[in-house]
């Protein structure tokens, strides 16, 4: 972004980190970071939003500025033009990467190119597990190569890659030719933000013969395994990819959860993966159920607000 500044103003732009001050609230430390500018002199601090509200930041861009004591540009990946027209409206400072510069104080450079935005709303399945899958590997991949690991295409891999990076979970990095992606929160401070995307990976659930199955365990049976959690023999419960399981009329048989993503991909063991099974009982109305689910969310630090 500061390349932009500097060729689309002609400007002189210096970067460095923000040193946050001690009585900024962590709701606005875990909400954005921060950098700061000086463009011909002027010092700014550039605010990115993690994950960007505009109602939310015409609430928190005067608090920004009192404690900051300078003014705040707000920097984005992409804009619509209604929230152009809205911060234009309210003289509120942003820059959008190659597109769009709105500085009231010093310039503004307008583009009517508009970068295609993805509103992310629930992760898709293949999002998920490579969400999940970067969670416990984190092995630095390009699409191709973890396209090749997971069984999707590369195409897949990278419309997950994007809306990864889309909803200010990750940022992509390089490494000589290689293009992937990391990120630079926290185990807890990813789930936490990630939490409003994930999905419940259960879409159908199935009866079959005991001796038909071979899935990992799941549901409560997974999670008696990972707590202090007792259950019932009505609870022994697996879990498979949907497409992977053929239903039996034996109502005597398992209780087999279909998943719209293959467990197995995610799993080291003889049950599913952890966050992946948090999610699945996340609705579970049992509070010893909850309690089991609360103590397996705080191996990772993710604590429900």
């Amino acid at each position: 972004m500061t390349e932009y500044i500097k060729n689309a103003l002609g400007a002189v732009v210096t970067e460095e980190e923000s040193i946050l001050p001690t009585n900024l609230p962590m709701y606005l430390k875990s909400g954005y970071s921060f950098k700061t500018l000086t463009i011909n002199g002027i010092k700014c601090i550039m605010a990115k939003p993690y994950n960007f509200s505009l109602t939310a930041y015409k609430k928190q861009k005067d608090k920004l500025k009192e404690i900051f004591g300078c003014n705040v540009v707000l920097g984005l990946k992409n804009i619509t033009p209604y929230q152009r027209k809205q911060l234009v409206e309210e003289h509120v400072p942003f820059i959008v990467d190659e597109t769009q510069i709105y500085l009231p104080f010093l310039a503004i450079c307008f583009s009517e190119k508009y970068n295609k935005q993805i509103t992310v709303e629930k992760f898709t399945p293949v999002t998920q597990l490579v969400f999940l899958y970067w969670f416990y590997k984190r092995e630095k991949l390009t699409a191709t190569e973890l396209a090749k690991k997971i069984g999707y295409t590369t195409m897949s891999v990278n419309r997950a890659y994007k809306m990864l990076t889309e909803s200010g979970l990750f940022h992509y990095s390089t490494e000589g030719r290689k293009k992937y992606i990391e990120t630079d929160l926290s185990d807890g401070d990813i789930l936490k933000k990630a939490e409003q995307y994930l999905i419940n990976p259960i879409t159908a659930v199935y009866r079959c013969p005991d001796s038909s199955f071979c899935g990992l365990k799941a549901g409560l049976y997974a999670l008696e395994s990972k707590s202090m959690l007792d259950i019932s023999e009505k609870d022994i419960c697996f879990a498979d990819a949907r497409s992977n399981i053929k239903a039996g009329a034996d109502e005597a048989g398992a209780t087999v959860e279909g998943w719209c993503y293959n467990p197995k991909i995610l799993s080291d063991s003889d049950t599913v993966d952890d966050i992946s099974l948090i999610l699945s009982l996340k609705d579970n109305p049992d509070e010893r159920v909850q309690m089991a689910v609360d103590e397996l969310r705080s191996k990772y630090q993710w604590y429900q607000e």
